[in-house]
């Protein structure tokens, strides 16, 4: 492209274009310095008028009218662009701002950075406490180790202990409990005989034995006489407890009453064979008598024949025994562990 005044070849740095027509001029040919046309801003550059658009033409051809440099470098310089500030003056203005910036930032920074420092000395101060906290925590918790590893053998060692004062105390009281019943092998408890006021139990007990066809004579009776309820609530009579002359003579009268109740199965022994008058004839049970421990056991052995449909619970010299069926071996139940390992 051509400069239209000096028809010379014009580069993009050098040229300003009219805004209302074609032509571009060197900035030189209209009259600009080189100062002048960089304060130019892009806005005047793209609303500049070329002297042929800003001056009215005559009626005649005046394409080869000279151009006027008063006039390009008057219309050169808008009157909207005279009051701007210059470039240097921006630039002075924008470096007092960023200084201004970097400063307001440098002191931020360095009141935060101190700030942080000063904590951190304060810190860095209680590190010396903190290290003998930790040596001292440390020896107390290898202190406590050793003494857990202590406190584990004693641990240890006190079960052993303690399973054997557990079977030493299973294994005295079997044998306290068989003492006990050593000390009634004589003996023999009546159940659910009526009771009466100055009631003569000894002549009941001999009356006993005409109606089971085993005479028992005032010699063969030790003592003779009532016992306390286990259950105080309940309505039968208290219990007899006969003590007999020998263990023998016991076992005798016993094996009577099984005989008379297996001969007279309708009849069994009852008040009136007593010669005690009862409306409903009451039955009287004739058994051995137990210990406190082998009552109770007697009692759980009932309780676990029903449950798990047992035909036969018996007591032979204060042992317990209990029997599936017809064809199962007799059970000695010793204690409650003899219930739970049936059970398994």
């Amino acid at each position: 492209m051509s400069c239209n005044a000096c028809k010379q070849n014009i580069s993009s740095t050098d040229k300003i274009a009219c805004s209302l027509c074609p032509n571009s001029y060197h900035y030189t040919c209209i009259g600009l310095s080189k100062e002048n046309f960089s304060k130019l801003s892009s806005k005047a550059k793209t609303a500049w008028k070329c002297p042929e658009c800003k001056v009215p033409r005559s009626k005649g051809d005046n394409t080869n009218t000279p151009v006027k440099t008063s006039e390009l470098v008057a219309s050169s310089e808008p009157k909207d662009q005279v009051d701007f500030p210059s470039i240097d003056e921006r630039l002075n203005r924008f470096e007092e701002s960023l200084t201004t910036k970097i400063n307001s930032l440098e002191s931020s920074l360095t009141h935060n950075i101190n700030k942080e420092l000063s904590s951190l000395q304060s810190l860095i101060k209680q590190i010396p406490d903190l290290i003998k906290t930790v040596d001292f925590m440390s020896s107390k918790f290898d202190d406590m180790q050793s003494e857990i590893k202590c406190l584990k053998a004693e641990v240890s060692t006190l079960r052993v202990e303690n399973n054997k004062l557990q079977e030493n105390f299973r294994e005295l009281n079997y044998k306290m409990s068989d003492i006990e019943q050593r000390a009634r092998e004589s003996n023999l408890e009546l159940q659910c005989i009526p009771e009466f006021p100055r009631e003569n139990l000894v002549n009941t007990v001999m009356q006993l034995g005409k109606a089971i066809s085993y005479p028992i004579s005032q010699n063969d009776i030790i003592s003779c006489t009532r016992i306390a309820k286990v259950n105080s609530s309940s309505s039968r009579p208290r219990s007899v407890v006969l003590k007999l002359s020998s263990p023998r003579k016991r076992d005798e009268v016993l094996g009577a009453c099984l005989k008379f109740n297996k001969s007279n199965p309708l009849d069994k022994l009852n008040c009136s064979h007593l010669g005690i008058a009862a409306p409903d004839k009451s039955p009287i049970f004739v058994s051995e008598h137990l210990s406190p421990a082998n009552r109770a056991l007697h009692a759980l052995s009932r309780s676990f024949k029903k449950e798990h449909g047992y035909k036969y619970l018996w007591v032979r010299h204060g042992r317990i025994m209990m029997r599936k069926d017809d064809s199962s071996p007799a059970i000695w139940i010793k204690n409650t562990d003899a219930l739970k390992e049936i059970k398994t």
